[in-house]
């Protein structure tokens, strides 16, 4: 083998889901399912198989509460709301009903019953689009793994991994992560997984730096190896020589040294160097990431996501159930704002106990508000259930996938008729501010019309990119080509800003945009002054706001609107920012 082909071995790409460095030696996991019988049952032992389900499955549930109650305080609290998720998995009907209809009607054992439920369950997630929502089929797994293991007599066991050992697998599940980050592993590598995954999540508020989307790395990482984690640049090396290994050592120097100042600063104002207040919000989807965001320094949560609550279930929520989720979160967040986006569901995410919605193209389908109208039924029920947790504090309404007016105007007037019907049952309520996400480009375009119509804009950059630049992305094939700096999106988002600031309207934006250390800039030289993202990248964005200068970024933004390409954009914000963010592109792994 030739030197470079030693070289391009021993480095494994991937992608960085939670950030840092790390080095250790590599601890293989063999993450093989369990192999189990898949022999016909006589009818005599149903019973016996339909007790040994239930036994399982309430065996997995308690080693899950013990896990929580076993976990340190800053790992349970991010541990809750998955756990929450993996124990309602465990009791849904969907996945109960089809194991024991399994046993039952096809006379399938207990494991095999459970292993072909839940394939189906996660055939059913996978198909959606949302990276976001897809990794929900890994969670229904991770449960499904850890029933058949009860079921075997394996459940409850971990493996023994030495301290400062970095993990090689091929998957790993929230509460399995947990009981291996609590041993003070390194580092994590895996082949499936993604920066949205409960693993992913939890190794960010454990300082544990994880690569996933690593091809083949069980087989490619020998057992013992040392290993460089680069989760900057999603990279993983093997036996690295001394001098990159000497890198490596800098390099996580600097970086814990960076990672010190930010925490440091959470508690701190975010504004610019001259003096423009930024507001950060919180993307969450459960109540306990809404009290996580308020001791991180969060000015509240900008997107509260609901669609957890119809995927992979049989009935959603009931109008009781969704009422005490949501008050909880804004109980939990004070005074601070809580903005509630009902449920964005549609074609590829639908929710199981609907009707096969299907369509040629499903981005152009029924989806967003526009399945919500075709819904009444789930639509009311959600309206009602958010103005009663009103009373609770400052909460507010906002619809996916605003088309136009009409849509609009006819959500509108099914909260009214809400408000009325909560007055007239005598149930405590409250009438919200109600707002407009700008998705698609029609709603961009006819944003002077909506400011007319609603209380505030948030802006979701992620569809807009890809209805503005007809790239599917959830394609990993058309991934680079679905840039929020491209000029014809920031067309869309300037004429989004302009609209707003003529009527006065309250301008957000939530999406990868927000995030980004690249395209931060650029969304606040646009107007956008409070803006939504995942809790962990709050304290970097913040630094990051704070190395810019308001006057500076508004006039790169005007320049960039009349630029012809994303290249020149991406230039343009290199040459003039490069001074003053090229130590946080660096230490994010984007000096290139």
């Amino acid at each position: 083998m030739s030197a470079r082909a030693q070289a391009d071995e021993r480095c494994l790409r991937g992608v960085a889901a939670a950030p840092g460095i790390a080095l250790g030696p590599a601890h293989v996991l063999d993450g093989r399912p369990l192999p189990i019988a898949r022999a016909r049952l006589d009818e005599a032992d149903v019973p016996r198989e339909l007790s040994r389900l239930r036994v399982a499955l309430d065996a997995a549930a308690s080693e899950l509460e013990s896990l929580a109650a076993t976990t340190p305080h800053e790992a349970a609290v991010a541990l809750r709301p998955m756990l929450d998720a993996y124990l309602a998995m465990h009791r849904d009907p969907l996945l109960v009903a089809g194991c024991e209809r399994a046993i039952r009607d096809e006379r399938k054992g207990a494991e095999w019953a459970v292993r072909d439920t839940v394939d189906a369950l996660c055939a059913q997630l996978s198909a959606v689009r949302d990276p976001y929502l897809r990794e929900r089929a890994a969670d229904v797994a991770h449960v499904g793994d850890r029933i058949v293991r009860a079921l075997l007599g394996r459940g409850g066991t971990s493996p023994v991994v030495p301290a400062g050992s970095v993990i090689v697998a091929h998957d790993l599940g929230a509460a399995e992560a947990v009981a291996l980050l609590r041993a003070q592993v390194a580092g994590l590598v895996l082949e499936l997984g993604s920066p949205t995954s409960h693993t992913a999540i939890l190794a960010r508020t454990l300082q544990v730096p994880v690569v996933v989307g690593v091809a083949d790395a069980v087989r490619r990482v020998p057992q013992g190896a040392r290993v460089v984690v680069d989760a900057l640049r999603g990279e993983v090396r093997v036996d690295p020589d001394e001098a990159a290994t000497r890198g490596a050592d800098e390099r996580a120097r600097r970086y814990g040294h960076f990672r010190g100042r930010l925490r440091a600063h959470r508690d701190a104002g975010c504004a610019t160097r001259d003096g423009l207040t930024i507001a950060l919000g919180a993307n969450v989807e459960q109540a306990a990431e809404a009290a996580h965001a308020v001791r991180e320094g969060a000015a509240g949560v900008a997107l509260f996501r609901t669609e957890y609550l119809y995927l992979g279930h049989a009935e959603p929520p009931d109008e009781d159930a969704q009422a005490r989720l949501y008050a909880e979160a804004a109980r939990a967040l004070g005074p601070q704002p809580l903005v509630i986006r009902t449920f964005d569901l549609g074609a590829d995410k639908l929710a199981v106990a609907s009707e096969p919605l299907r369509a040629a193209n499903p981005a152009l389908g029924l989806r967003g508000l526009r399945l919500a109208l075709t819904r009444p039924d789930l639509f009311r029920t959600q309206l009602r259930a958010i103005l009663r947790a009103a009373v609770e504090g400052d909460v507010r309404l906002m619809f996916p996938m605003v088309a136009g007016v009409a849509d609009l105007r006819a959500a509108r007037s099914l909260v009214e008729r809400a408000v009325h019907e909560l007055a007239a049952d005598g149930l405590p309520h409250r009438r919200v501010p109600v707002g407009a996400m700008i998705e698609v480009p029609s709603a961009a375009l006819m944003a002077d019309a909506l400011a007319r119509e609603c209380d505030f804009f948030s802006v979701g950059t992620n569809d807009l990119v890809q209805y503005a630049l007809a790239v599917d992305r959830g394609d990993p094939r058309l991934a680079a080509l679905a840039r929020a700096h491209d000029p014809a999106v920031l067309r869309l988002l300037d004429a989004t800003a302009r609209a707003a600031a003529a009527r006065g309207v309250p301008l957000a934006m939530c999406g990868d945009m927000a995030g980004d250390p690249r395209t931060l800039p650029l969304a606040i030289g646009l107007g956008y002054t409070a803006l939504g993202m995942p809790l962990p990248q709050i304290p970097l964005a913040r630094a990051v706001i704070a190395a810019l200068d308001a006057d500076e970024v508004r006039a790169i933004a005007r320049e960039a609107l009349g630029l012809a390409t994303a290249e020149d954009v991406e230039a343009l914000v290199v040459a003039r920012l490069g001074p003053s963010l090229h130590a946080i592109w660096e230490e994010q792994g984007l000096e290139n």
